[in-house]
C-alpha cells in the first residue's frame, strides 16, 4: 500500500467562500452528479436515520468508470478548473464539487476502484484543502459495496453537523435536479433508500422530422414545475446519446411554462459548434442550413405546446370557477340587478 498526502491549488478559507450560499443538501446533488460524470449507469444514495430522526450515516454509490489515482492532479488537486469544463456533456465543470460535503459532515471518505486497483481518500473538514489517499488498499480495507464491482466509487459521509430535509422532500428535489438527465437518458437509474427516483409529473411529445436527407427525432417535455437550475432548452444529441449542443428557448420568460426539447440525429455525430469559419470543416455545425431549418421546425412546435398550455390553463381556471361558485354568484349578481331596476322602472310608470 502506498500513501499519498495532497493538497488543492487554493487554501482552506478560499474554499469554504466559494459554498458560502450553498445549503447542506447540495452536498449529496455534487456527489450523485459526480458519479454520472463518471459514466455510471446506477447512482444510489442511502441515509440512515437515527430513532430521534438525525442522521446516523450517508454514502453515495456509482459504478461508473471509478477515480485514477495516477492523476491526482486532473482529480483532486484542481479546484475552480475542471478536465470536464470543456465537455457539454458533465455536470463538475468548476472542479469543486466533491469538497461542498463539508456544508454537511466533518469528513468524507472515497473509496473507489479504478482499473481494479483498490483506492481511499480522505478528507477532513477543518483542513479541507489537504487530502490522504491510501492506494492498492487490501481488498477488505474496501468498502464492501464495491468488492463485485469492476470500478466505482462509494463517498461515505461521517460526523455529521447539519441535517437534510425529510426523506419525502429529499425525493421531490432530487427529481427535480435530474429531471432533464434521467428523461433524456432513460438507461440511468438513480435511487435514494431503495426507491427510484423518476423525472418528475411532464407532458411528453414526440415528433419525426426529415431535413436534407437527415432524420431527426425530437422528444419535447413540459415540467409541470420549474426543474432546478434548467432554463428552457433544446439540446442536440448524437446517435451514441451524448449531447453535443444546447440553445436556450424563446419561451423561457413564459409564466409557469417549462419546457425541454431533446432532438436526436445521427446528424449531430460530426457536429461542431465553432460554425462556418475557417478553422471548422465540419458541417453539421448551428449556422448551417440543415440545422436551421430544424429550428426552425423546434420553435413552431414549442409554439403548439405552449398554446395547448395556455388553452388547459384557461379551462382549469374557467372548471375551478365553476367548483367555487363564481359564475353562479355572477348570474345573481346580475339576476338581482336586472330585478332592482325592473322594480324601478315599475314604480315610476
Amino acid at each position: 500500500m502506498r500513501i499519498i498526502s495532497g493538497e488543492t491549488n487554493i487554501n482552506d478559507v478560499g474554499i469554504k467562500k466559494r459554498f458560502k450560499n450553498h445549503e447542506p443538501f447540495q452536498s449529496i446533488i455534487e456527489l450523485a452528479w459526480n458519479g454520472f460524470d463518471a459514466r455510471a449507469k446506477n447512482v444510489t444514495i442511502e441515509l440512515q436515520r437515527t430513532e430521534l430522526g438525525g442522521m446516523s450515516s450517508l454514502y453515495v454509490l456509482d459504478d461508473g468508470d471509478g477515480i485514477d489515482i495516477n492523476d491526482f492532479d486532473s482529480n483532486f488537486n484542481r479546484f475552480d478548473d475542471s478536465l470536464k469544463k470543456d465537455s457539454i456533456e458533465q455536470h463538475g465543470s468548476q472542479g469543486r464539487g466533491r469538497l461542498a460535503f463539508h456544508k454537511l459532515s466533518h469528513q468524507a471518505i472515497w473509496f473507489t476502484k479504478h482499473k481494479n486497483i483498490n483506492a481511499k481518500i480522505e478528507i477532513e473538514s477543518n483542513s479541507i484543502k489537504a487530502y490522504q489517499a491510501f492506494i492498492d488498499i487490501n481488498n477488505q480495507d474496501q468498502h464492501p459495496l464495491l468488492m463485485t464491482n469492476r470500478s466505482g466509487t462509494c463517498v461515505v459521509l461521517n460526523h455529521f453537523h447539519n441535517e437534510l430535509p425529510t426523506d419525502n422532500e429529499i425525493i421531490r428535489r432530487l427529481q427535480n435536479e435530474f429531471c432533464c438527465h434521467l428523461a433524456l437518458n432513460e438507461q440511468l437509474t438513480l435511487s435514494y433508500n431503495g426507491e427510484i427516483i423518476s423525472a418528475p409529473e411532464h407532458d411528453s411529445h414526440s415528433f419525426d422530422r426529415d431535413v436534407d436527407g437527415s432524420s431527426f427525432a425530437v422528444k419535447a417535455l413540459r415540467w409541470s414545475e420549474k426543474p432546478a437550475k434548467e432554463r428552457s432548452n433544446v439540446y442536440l444529441i448524437n446517435s451514441q446519446g451524448k449531447k453535443m449542443y444546447e440553445v436556450p428557448s424563446k419561451f423561457n420568460k413564459k409564466k409557469d411554462f417549462y419546457l425541454s426539447i431533446f432532438v436526436t440525429s445521427d446528424w449531430a455525430d460530426t457536429f461542431s459548434n465553432k460554425g462556418d469559419d475557417i478553422f471548422s470543416s465540419a458541417k453539421s455545425n448551428p449556422t448551417s442550413s440543415t440545422w436551421k431549418e430544424v429550428i426552425k421546425f423546434i420553435w413552431s412546435i414549442a409554439r403548439d405546446i405552449y398554446d395547448d398550455f395556455l388553452k388547459k390553463k384557461l379551462e382549469e381556471t374557467i372548471e375551478r370557477y365553476e367548483q367555487e361558485g363564481y359564475f353562479l354568484a355572477i348570474v345573481n349578481t346580475v339576476m338581482k340587478n336586472m330585478q332592482n331596476g325592473s322594480s324601478i322602472i315599475s314604480s315610476q310608470l
